[in-house]
Protein backbone atom coordinates (compact mmCIF):
# COMPACT_ATOMS: atom_id res chain seq x y z
CA UNK A 1 0.00 0.00 0.00
CA UNK A 2 1.39 3.43 -1.08
CA UNK A 3 0.55 5.87 2.14
CA UNK A 4 0.67 9.98 1.19
CA UNK A 5 0.76 12.25 3.83
CA UNK A 6 -1.18 16.03 2.95
CA UNK A 7 1.34 19.13 4.14
CA UNK A 8 -1.75 20.75 5.11
CA UNK A 9 -2.01 18.39 8.29
CA UNK A 10 1.42 17.95 9.43
CA UNK A 11 1.94 19.90 12.28
CA UNK A 12 -1.78 18.62 13.47
CA UNK A 13 -1.34 16.34 17.00
CA UNK A 14 -2.58 13.48 15.92
CA UNK A 15 -2.58 10.04 14.76
CA UNK A 16 -3.51 9.16 11.67
CA UNK A 17 -5.53 5.90 11.77
CA UNK A 18 -6.39 6.21 8.11
CA UNK A 19 -2.82 5.76 7.24
CA UNK A 20 -1.72 3.70 10.15
CA UNK A 21 1.19 6.12 10.44
CA UNK A 22 2.30 8.70 13.25
CA UNK A 23 3.92 11.62 12.23
CA UNK A 24 6.11 13.24 14.84
CA UNK A 25 8.69 15.79 14.01
CA UNK A 26 11.79 15.36 16.24
CA UNK A 27 14.46 13.31 13.75
CA UNK A 28 16.95 15.39 12.25
CA UNK A 29 18.77 12.40 10.40
CA UNK A 30 21.76 12.31 8.49
CA UNK A 31 23.57 15.06 10.03
CA UNK A 32 24.61 16.12 14.13
CA UNK A 33 22.63 17.91 15.92
CA UNK A 34 19.50 16.51 15.89
CA UNK A 35 16.78 16.66 18.74
CA UNK A 36 17.42 13.18 21.16
CA UNK A 37 19.76 11.69 17.95
CA UNK A 38 23.37 11.46 19.70
CA UNK A 39 25.50 8.78 17.33
CA UNK A 40 25.71 8.30 14.06
CA UNK A 41 28.07 6.58 11.49
CA UNK A 42 27.38 6.94 7.50
CA UNK A 43 29.58 6.09 4.52
CA UNK A 44 28.78 8.64 1.81
CA UNK A 45 29.85 9.75 -1.65
CA UNK A 46 29.40 13.02 -3.20
CA UNK A 47 27.47 12.78 -6.51
CA UNK A 48 25.80 15.47 -8.54
CA UNK A 49 22.21 15.41 -9.22
CA UNK A 50 21.48 12.26 -7.80
CA UNK A 51 17.96 11.76 -7.83
CA UNK A 52 18.10 8.08 -6.04
CA UNK A 53 20.09 5.50 -3.72
CA UNK A 54 19.79 2.08 -2.82
CA UNK A 55 21.00 -0.66 -1.03
CA UNK A 56 20.39 -4.19 0.44
CA UNK A 57 20.21 -3.43 4.08
CA UNK A 58 20.48 -6.65 6.77
CA UNK A 59 17.82 -6.23 9.60
CA UNK A 60 20.18 -8.48 11.87
CA UNK A 61 18.66 -8.33 15.56
CA UNK A 62 18.52 -4.77 17.08
CA UNK A 63 18.03 -4.26 20.54
CA UNK A 64 15.11 -3.02 22.11
CA UNK A 65 14.62 -1.05 25.10
CA UNK A 66 16.30 2.43 23.17
CA UNK A 67 15.30 5.76 21.82
CA UNK A 68 15.60 5.02 18.30
CA UNK A 69 17.92 2.85 16.11
CA UNK A 70 17.58 3.03 12.18
CA UNK A 71 19.26 2.86 9.38
CA UNK A 72 19.36 5.81 7.01
CA UNK A 73 18.96 5.05 3.16
CA UNK A 74 19.54 8.40 2.03
CA UNK A 75 20.26 11.98 -0.21
CA UNK A 76 21.09 14.71 0.98
CA UNK A 77 21.32 18.36 -0.59
CA UNK A 78 24.70 19.14 0.63
CA UNK A 79 28.31 17.54 0.05
CA UNK A 80 30.04 16.13 2.89
CA UNK A 81 29.40 16.31 5.62
CA UNK A 82 25.58 17.05 5.38
CA UNK A 83 24.29 19.86 6.47
CA UNK A 84 21.34 20.86 4.24
CA UNK A 85 17.78 19.30 3.08
CA UNK A 86 17.56 15.49 2.99
CA UNK A 87 15.07 12.73 2.26
CA UNK A 88 16.05 8.72 3.50
CA UNK A 89 14.39 5.92 4.25
CA UNK A 90 15.17 2.41 6.18
CA UNK A 91 14.16 0.15 9.13
CA UNK A 92 13.62 1.72 12.86
CA UNK A 93 13.10 0.25 15.88
CA UNK A 94 12.82 2.32 19.46
CA UNK A 95 10.84 4.57 21.68
CA UNK A 96 10.57 7.31 19.16
CA UNK A 97 7.85 5.29 17.30
CA UNK A 98 5.07 5.03 20.00
CA UNK A 99 5.19 1.86 19.96
CA UNK A 100 7.02 -1.48 21.69
CA UNK A 101 10.52 -0.54 21.44
CA UNK A 102 10.89 -4.16 19.99
CA UNK A 103 8.77 -3.73 16.90
CA UNK A 104 10.84 -2.99 13.59
CA UNK A 105 9.23 -1.01 11.17
CA UNK A 106 10.19 1.13 7.94
CA UNK A 107 10.81 4.41 8.34
CA UNK A 108 10.72 7.83 5.81
CA UNK A 109 12.51 10.80 7.15
CA UNK A 110 12.75 14.59 5.37
CA UNK A 111 13.10 18.24 6.40
CA UNK A 112 10.40 21.06 4.97
CA UNK A 113 11.39 24.05 3.03
CA UNK A 114 11.35 25.59 5.55
CA UNK A 115 13.86 23.41 7.55
CA UNK A 116 11.45 21.16 9.92
CA UNK A 117 12.29 17.84 10.09
CA UNK A 118 9.44 15.30 9.03
CA UNK A 119 9.35 11.63 10.22
CA UNK A 120 6.53 9.02 9.31
CA UNK A 121 6.84 5.28 11.13
CA UNK A 122 4.56 2.32 10.75
CA UNK A 123 5.18 1.91 6.28
CA UNK A 124 5.35 -1.91 7.01
CA UNK A 125 6.21 -4.15 9.44
CA UNK A 126 9.68 -5.85 9.10
CA UNK A 127 11.66 -9.36 10.14
CA UNK A 128 14.59 -9.90 12.08
CA UNK A 129 17.19 -11.62 10.34
CA UNK A 130 16.36 -10.00 6.71
CA UNK A 131 17.53 -8.65 3.87
CA UNK A 132 15.54 -5.46 2.64
CA UNK A 133 16.35 -3.14 -0.36
CA UNK A 134 15.52 0.32 0.58
CA UNK A 135 15.42 3.11 -1.67
CA UNK A 136 15.08 6.70 -1.33
CA UNK A 137 14.09 8.40 -4.93
CA UNK A 138 12.51 11.37 -6.54
CA UNK A 139 10.21 10.11 -9.32
CA UNK A 140 10.81 11.92 -12.72
CA UNK A 141 7.16 10.73 -13.56
CA UNK A 142 5.31 12.12 -10.61
CA UNK A 143 7.74 14.41 -9.43
CA UNK A 144 7.71 13.73 -6.41
CA UNK A 145 10.16 11.92 -3.66
CA UNK A 146 9.53 8.29 -2.82
CA UNK A 147 10.13 5.63 -0.21
CA UNK A 148 10.77 2.21 -1.53
CA UNK A 149 10.94 -1.37 -0.49
CA UNK A 150 12.34 -4.50 -2.60
CA UNK A 151 10.60 -2.67 -5.56
CA UNK A 152 7.79 -1.28 -4.51
CA UNK A 153 6.92 2.49 -3.61
CA UNK A 154 5.62 2.26 -0.19
CA UNK A 155 5.05 5.85 1.03
CA UNK A 156 5.44 9.76 -0.63
CA UNK A 157 4.80 12.89 1.02
CA UNK A 158 2.36 14.73 -1.17
CA UNK A 159 3.91 18.34 -1.61
CA UNK A 160 7.54 19.20 -2.50
CA UNK A 161 10.12 19.22 -0.16
CA UNK A 162 11.75 22.31 -2.19
CA UNK A 163 14.48 20.01 -4.19
CA UNK A 164 14.59 17.52 -6.69
CA UNK A 165 18.14 16.38 -6.56
CA UNK A 166 20.94 16.02 -3.92
CA UNK A 167 24.60 16.28 -3.91
CA UNK A 168 25.41 13.61 -1.82
CA UNK A 169 24.14 9.59 -0.92
CA UNK A 170 24.70 8.27 2.47
CA UNK A 171 23.99 4.91 4.30
CA UNK A 172 24.77 3.70 7.39
CA UNK A 173 23.48 4.14 11.50
CA UNK A 174 22.14 6.19 13.51
CA UNK A 175 20.56 6.24 17.10
CA UNK A 176 19.37 7.85 20.34
CA UNK A 177 20.82 6.91 24.07
CA UNK A 178 23.98 6.92 25.44
CA UNK A 179 26.06 4.30 23.99
CA UNK A 180 23.45 3.09 21.54
CA UNK A 181 24.58 0.03 20.25
CA UNK A 182 24.83 0.42 16.54
CA UNK A 183 25.36 -2.09 13.48
CA UNK A 184 24.14 -1.64 10.03
CA UNK A 185 25.17 -3.21 6.62
CA UNK A 186 24.68 -1.62 3.55
CA UNK A 187 25.38 -4.04 0.56
CA UNK A 188 25.07 -3.35 -3.48
CA UNK A 189 25.03 0.55 -2.97
CA UNK A 190 23.67 1.85 -5.92
CA UNK A 191 23.05 5.64 -7.09
CA UNK A 192 20.69 6.98 -9.98
CA UNK A 193 21.59 10.40 -11.56
CA UNK A 194 18.57 12.17 -13.49
CA UNK A 195 16.67 9.44 -15.66
CA UNK A 196 20.07 7.45 -15.79
CA UNK A 197 20.98 4.02 -14.78
CA UNK A 198 21.99 2.66 -11.09
CA UNK A 199 25.72 2.84 -10.83
CA UNK A 200 27.35 0.80 -7.80
CA UNK A 201 29.42 2.80 -5.54
CA UNK A 202 31.99 2.60 -3.17
CA UNK A 203 31.71 4.74 -0.14
CA UNK A 204 34.19 7.65 0.11
CA UNK A 205 33.33 9.71 3.56
CA UNK A 206 32.69 8.60 7.19
CA UNK A 207 30.84 10.96 8.92
CA UNK A 208 30.22 9.64 12.62
CA UNK A 209 30.28 10.76 15.85
CA UNK A 210 33.32 9.87 18.30
CA UNK A 211 33.65 6.59 18.96
CA UNK A 212 31.55 5.17 15.91
CA UNK A 213 33.26 4.06 12.52
CA UNK A 214 32.74 2.69 9.02
CA UNK A 215 34.43 -0.09 6.94
CA UNK A 216 33.93 -1.55 3.78
CA UNK A 217 33.81 -5.50 3.90
CA UNK A 218 33.12 -5.53 0.25
CA UNK A 219 32.99 -3.97 -3.10
CA UNK A 220 29.72 -1.40 -3.01
CA UNK A 221 28.99 -1.88 0.73
CA UNK A 222 29.45 -0.11 4.04
CA UNK A 223 29.24 -1.65 7.59
CA UNK A 224 28.38 1.01 10.04
CA UNK A 225 28.97 0.09 14.10
CA UNK A 226 30.24 1.10 17.40
CA UNK A 227 30.60 2.13 20.21
CA UNK A 228 34.32 0.69 20.87
CA UNK A 229 35.55 2.23 17.22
Amino acid sequence: MLHKISKSWMNVPQIFLLFSLIMIPPLSPLHNGGTHYTDQTFGTKDVSQVRGIRADVWTAQQPGDWYAINSPVGICTTTFPCTGHYFETGYIKGTITKDNPTFLQQYAAWKDPDGTPQAVYHLGNLSDNTMYRFQSLYSNTAQRWEAWRDGNPVFYPDHSLGFQNGSMVVCGAEGGGTGVPLGVQCLNMSYRVGTGAWTLYNYVNNQHTAGYCAYEPYDFSVVAWGPGC
